[in-house]
């Protein structure tokens, strides 16, 4: 007479919460390589987000649907968005890859912060850095004074659609203006 009750009392109880209260999980990978969670990446100014190949990789390991909240801050003209760390609400495992902006403004440190919630269990939280080195610009303002512009520059050979955006221009020739 008690049989029943009391199995799905013991199930309620110890398996129930081992199988199914999972906290959700994050990882990010940038070119294939794992960054830890405190982790950076470091970047040229210049370079886009694209080159990174960032994957954030979000799962529940039981069935409720996980969302992604993200933040980036220091975002200014770099045209990076904290909607594409973003996520609605789905059963993982999926990846979310972001890919829109420049790394302009150096040096800079990004910090990124990630939670993943399924609603039920405690947050997952992943906070990473992508800390923006200066770079000498190269490309077909390297040699302005001299009126040409050299062939061995890496945007020469990049070809025009790949060409700096108007921000990199403006403080290029400001540069311009304080040497002369």
């Amino acid at each position: 007479m008690w049989g029943l009750p009391m199995k799905a009392l013991l199930f309620a109880l110890f398996l129930f919460p081992a199988c199914c209260l999972a906290t959700p999980t994050i990882s990010v990978t940038a070119n294939g390589q794992a960054i830890p969670d405190g982790g950076y990446i470091e970047v040229l100014s210049s370079q886009d987000m694209a080159s990174l190949q960032l994957e954030i990789a979000v799962s529940g390991n039981d069935t409720d649907p996980v969302a992604l909240a993200g933040t980036v801050s220091d975002v200014t003209i770099q045209a990076i968005h904290d909607s594409e760390f973003c996520a609605a609400p789905a059963i993982g495992p999926y990846i979310v890859a972001p890919s829109s902006g420049w790394f302009i403004c150096a040096p800079l440190t990004h910090t990124i912060s990630l939670a993943a919630s399924d609603g039920v269990n405690a947050d997952a939280t992943f906070v990473f850095e992508i800390r923006v080195r200066y770079v000498e610009p190269k490309g077909p303002f390297c040699n302005l004074r001299e009126g040409t512009a050299r062939d061995d520059c890496a945007c020469c050979a990049a070809g025009p659609s790949a060409g700096a955006p108007l921000a990199v221009l403006f403080a290029l020739l400001a540069r311009r203006r304080r040497r002369e």
